[in-house]
């Protein structure tokens, strides 16, 4: 999985903040949502930051629809 960031109201390069393969250990179940979690760079450090994907079910329908 790669992630990449970029600024969304100027130009600006985009990113690559993370480069790993998803394993079950990124992915969650709450109610009917999946979670993605996985740890990525900032856009201006070298920090490091765990960011989370909250996926409904009318988004996940939308993906199955890509596959």
């Amino acid at each position: 999985m790669q992630v990449y960031v970029e600024p969304a109201k100027r130009a600006g390069r985009r990113k690559l903040i993370s480069e790993a393969q998803l394993t079950r250990s990124n992915v969650d179940r709450s109610n009917d949502c999946i979670l993605l979690t996985f740890e990525a760079a900032g856009l201006y450090d070298a920090s490091r930051y765990r960011y989370t994907l909250k996926l409904s079910p009318e988004s996940i329908a939308t993906l199955r629809g890509y596959l």
